[in-house]
C-alpha cells in the first residue's frame, strides 16, 4: 500500500506522509545498503530453499527479483533485487550471498528466459528449475493461436482461389454471350419488345459457402479466437456450436485444444498427475508437427 493511499484514507496529504515516513520513521538514512540500493539490494535473512526468479520494470529500468516462496508475497519475501537482466550483472551480485545458502536452494521457479537460466545455473547449481504454470499456459495459448492463424490463412487463400475461379467463369459466360449474339439476330414482337428470356444471372456477385450456423469459414476462424483460449466449461451455447463445427472440419486439431483444456483444469485444481506431464510432451510434439511452435527452448 502506498503512502498516497494511506493519506487519502486518513484525509491527509500523502506526499507529506511519505516524506515523514522516509525521513523520520523508516530509519532510511541509517540503512547500510542505502548507497547501492539503486543498483542492487540483498537481504540474506530472507534466504530459503524455494525461490522465484523474475524481472520487472522499476523506475523506468528493468530489475531482476529473487523472492522466497515461503514469504507468500509478504514481509520476508524479497531476497534480492538487481538492476539489469544479463547473466554477468545479476550473477555478480547474487554470488555475494553465502555459498552454503546458494547450495541449499532446492527449487527455483522462472520463465523461459535464457538469461534467467544462466543466472540459476551460475548461482544455484543444485536447484531444480521449474517453469511456472502461467508461462506453460502462455506457450499452450500461443500454439493454439498459431494453429488458428494457420487455418485462417489457408481458408483465406482458398476463398481468393474461389473468387478468381468465379471471375473467370463470369468472363467465359460473357464471351459466350457475345459470340452467340454475333451468330443470332435479335427477334422483336409486333409491339417492338425484345423476345426471349431475360438474363437470370445479371450482375451476379460471388457468395462464399455458408456453414450450418450461417457463418463463412473465415468468419468462424475469426470468432473462435477467444473461445479457443477459454475452458470448455465457459463456452456459451453459440460458441459450443462454433467449436463443434470447427472440430468436424478439422478433426486432427481437436487433440491439441483438448490437451490445453486439460492444462487449465489441472492447474486450476492444483493437481499434477503423470497424465498431465505426458500431455505436455504430446502437446509440444503435436504442435511441432503442424509447424505452430518450436521445441528449441523446450
Amino acid at each position: 500500500m502506498t503512502a498516497q493511499c494511506v493519506g487519502r484514507f486518513f484525509q491527509t496529504d500523502g506526499k507529506i506522509l511519505q516524506r515523514a515516513y522516509k525521513d523520520h520513521l523508516s530509519d532510511f538514512y541509517n540503512w547500510e545498503q542505502r548507497d547501492h540500493a539503486g543498483d542492487w539490494v540483498l537481504l540474506e535473512k530472507n534466504m530459503g530453499e524455494h525461490f522465484s526468479l523474475d524481472e520487472s520494470m522499476q523506475h523506468h529500468d528493468l530489475y531482476t527479483f529473487l523472492t522466497n516462496k515461503e514469504g507468500h508475497g509478504k514481509h520476508g519475501t524479497l531476497v534480492g533485487a538487481v538492476k539489469g537482466t544479463t547473466v554477468k550483472e545479476v550473477s555478480k551480485q547474487f554470488l555475494k550471498l553465502p555459498e552454503e545458502q546458494h547450495l541449499a536452494a532446492k527449487e527455483i521457479t522462472m520463465d523461459f528466459s535464457d538469461s534467467m537460466f544462466g543466472i540459476v545455473k551460475t548461482c544455484f547449481p543444485n536447484a531444480e528449475i521449474v517453469i511456472d504454470c502461467f508461462h506453460i499456459m502462455q506457450l499452450a495459448g500461443k500454439g493454439v493461436e498459431e494453429m488458428r492463424m494457420k487455418l485462417k490463412r489457408a481458408a483465406r487463400t482458398e476463398r481468393k482461389r474461389q473468387e478468381r475461379e468465379f471471375k473467370r467463369h463470369q468472363e467465359r459466360r460473357a464471351k459466350n454471350r457475345a459470340k452467340y449474339a454475333q451468330t443470332h439476330e435479335l427477334k422483336y414482337s409486333k409491339n417492338g419488345k425484345k423476345l426471349g428470356r431475360p438474363r437470370k444471372r445479371k450482375n451476379e456477385k460471388f457468395e462464399p459457402e455458408k456453414l450450418s450456423n450461417g457463418e463463412t469459414l473465415l468468419d468462424l476462424l475469426t470468432h473462435i479466437r477467444y473461445p479457443l483460449l477459454k475452458s470448455g466449461n465457459d463456452w456459451t451455447d453459440f460458441q459450443k456450436k462454433e467449436m463443434k463445427i470447427l472440430f468436424e472440419l478439422y478433426p486432427d486439431h481437436l487433440q491439441e485444444v483438448w490437451i490445453r483444456h486439460r492444462f487449465i483444469h489441472s492447474f486450476s485444481t492444483h493437481r499434477t498427475s503423470p497424465s498431465v506431464v505426458g500431455g505436455i510432451a504430446r502437446f509440444v510434439v503435436s504442435f511441432h508437427k503442424i509447424g505452430c511452435i518450436s521445441t528449441k527452448k523446450i
